[in-house]
């Protein structure tokens, strides 16, 4: 068993230990057929996931959750891992789980209570990440999936998963056509941690590419009251240089020195801002027919600058492989990228400069984002990832100084 297996085996097991408080919780090799509790995907030493032992339905539909950014090699693995999950041969091939025995005051006890009825959880916990959190699949006791669920064990998971609710009831009040976001049931407490419940979002229809959804960003955009400011001493700004204020590394000074360099490179370029989806991704989207799901929403800000949320569904994945200016120019430089980031903004007059400052000003509020996580929560992925977007930022800054580029 590796390290990563062994602490995914540990973050589980650990984690139901919270969700049933009062349980006796018992791990084995082979969970009996007619155990109450969960078992393991896709194996003891290496969960992934922990679905109702007693459903094969609700076991199934645990494991098959398609998003935009599915591969055919994903959705094949989940389709197959779903096959077994629903015949005996799942029982066998992936045998190991935990039995619950007793379920009183347990997070399963809440949810029921919430929805008026009995229900199953399956249960996702996530990679080690700064906001990792305990994502629990509702169903009813025939196996229909009837909700959502995220617990904040932490105190950065416990910050998101309010502004996530905020943000829920922002969107719901807009009822925008261009994108369906997940409803809020309830903000309920357990055991002293907020318990967000919604609606679940789940398409019944094959996924395939999804092109760059810029007019679902601009209702999300149009989400918050928009504005148009110079970049310093806007909220946005602000909001940075605060929260840089309290890391302590040298990393954070130099976001600062990034941040200023900025405010004396575009001083009086005027920024549209607005809403925010915060994570904006394939990852976090499907299509439905002719609607677009989006949830997620825990990152969601009223005060960032409109095209970002493009940014981040155009490059983010692509700069993570590839973290290198070249890399960076091309991604930036999409024309239907351009094209719909200016759209968001709303004022050609400075496209030239725009086009400079959107991308640095993306690479840099996503680099405070990680290195404040990273540093405050000890995540040392999540640190390397913010300080791999400082360097970009950096790189690409000195390029457009010297006039060599123009992103």
């Amino acid at each position: 068993m590796t390290s990563v297996t062994s602490e995914r085996l540990d973050t589980m097991v650990g984690t139901l230990r919270h969700l049933y408080p009062n349980a006796s919780l018992s791990f084995t090799q082979r969970l009996d057929p007619e155990a109450q509790g969960y078992r393991f995907v896709p194996s003891g030493a290496n969960p992934r996931l922990a679905v109702p032992a007693g459903s094969a339905a609700a076991a199934s539909l645990t494991v098959q959750r398609p998003c935009a950014s599915d591969t055919l090699v994903h959705t094949g693995r989940r389709t197959a891992l779903g096959y077994l999950l629903q015949r005996r041969w799942g029982k066998v091939l992936m045998p190991s789980g935990i039995g619950i025995h007793d379920s009183s005051d347990s997070i399963e006890q809440t949810l029921s209570e919430i929805f008026g009825q009995p229900v199953l959880l399956g249960l996702m916990t996530g990679s080690a990440r700064a906001n990792r959190k305990p994502v629990l699949s509702v169903f009813s006791t025939d196996g229909e999936e009837i909700g959502f669920a995220k617990l904040g064990l932490g105190e950065l998971a416990s910050q998101l998963i309010n502004d996530e609710h905020q943000a829920l009831l922002a969107v719901q009040r807009q009822n925008n056509p261009s994108f369906r976001a997940p409803r809020p049931i309830a903000l309920a407490d357990f055991g002293g941690n907020p318990l967000l419940v919604m609606s679940a979002l789940r398409p019944d229809v094959r996924q395939r590419r999804l092109w760059l959804p810029a007019s679902a960003a601009e209702a999300i955009v149009n989400t918050a009251s928009t504005y148009s400011t110079w970049v310093d001493g806007s909220p946005w700004m602000t909001g940075l240089r605060e929260t840089l204020s309290a890391v302590q590394v040298p990393e954070a000074r130099e976001i600062e020195i990034l941040l200023s360099d900025l405010v004396q490179k575009f001083p009086t370029i005027p920024v549209r801002f607005g809403g925010a989806h915060g994570d904006f991704g394939p990852w976090n989207m499907a299509r439905q027919g002719q609607n677009l799901f989006v949830w997620d929403w825990e990152r969601f800000s009223g005060d960032m600058p409109a095209g970002l949320d493009l940014y981040h569904f155009a490059v983010h994945e692509l700069l993570r492989a590839n973290p290198t200016a070249a890399a960076a120019i091309k991604a930036f430089g999409a024309p239907d990228l351009r094209a719909g980031v200016l759209r968001l903004q709303g004022n050609l007059a400075h496209h030239d400069e725009h086009l400079q400052l959107l991308p640095l000003m993306y690479l840099a509020a996503l680099a405070t984002r990680f290195i404040a996580d990273g540093a405050k929560y000890n995540v040392t992925d999540t640190f390397a990832l913010g300080a791999g977007h400082l360097r970009l930022a950096r790189e690409l800054l000195t390029l457009t100084q010297g006039g060599t580029i123009n992103v």
